[in-house]
């Protein structure tokens, strides 16, 4: 992830810029018809158990290994976006005005994202944004071009990457 001013370092190293997309859902269409989740307080080694037993929500792009991330992020303030919504089910969101910023969701079942949308999105968001690249068609998706995510790669093998995609926000 290169800022603006990096970017011809990288370009000399052998980097080329990569497309990134901002997922945005439409909220009308996943106001709450389930049960709400309850945000719920877990320490930083509670969260990353969690993580490391949970079933990846996407996995046209994720990372490995970046925990420590996750921890940083935590003790940043995402200790208080930590939701549930049922004991083996927790969601990582915020809300910010009218926007529910989705970061992730960790469990050790497969859940379809728009039954979690359903559960989880307040009668007052407008949208939804996911830091993540979804599995699925959603309805109500939009993609908008993210052109400050300053992604580069250099690879010595032909990378197969979706069209459209954003490297998960809680693994930057």
């Amino acid at each position: 992830a290169a800022d603006e001013k990096a970017v011809p370092l990288y370009t000399r190293c052998g980097f080329h810029p990569v497309k990134s997309f901002r997922f945005i859902v439409d909220a009308s269409f996943y106001k709450k018809s389930g049960p709400s989740s309850v945000q719920v307080r877990l320490t930083l080694d509670e969260l990353l158990k969690h993580k490391r037993e949970s079933l990846p929500l996407q996995s046209k792009v994720a990372a490995i290994g970046e925990e420590h991330i996750l921890a940083f992020y935590y003790v940043h303030g995402f200790d208080r976006c930590i939701h549930s919504l049922s004991e083996d089910l927790l969601v990582l969101m915020e809300m910010e005005g009218t926007d529910l910023h989705l970061y992730d969701v960790f469990s050790r079942k497969s859940y379809a994202l728009e039954h979690i949308l359903e559960s989880i999105t307040p009668d007052h968001a407008e949208k939804i944004i996911c830091h993540f690249t979804p599995q699925e068609n959603l309805k109500g998706l939009s993609l908008e071009e993210d052109t400050g995510a300053g992604w580069m790669i250099r690879s010595s093998v032909e990378l197969s990457l979706p069209e459209a995609f954003t490297f998960p926000d809680i693994s930057k």
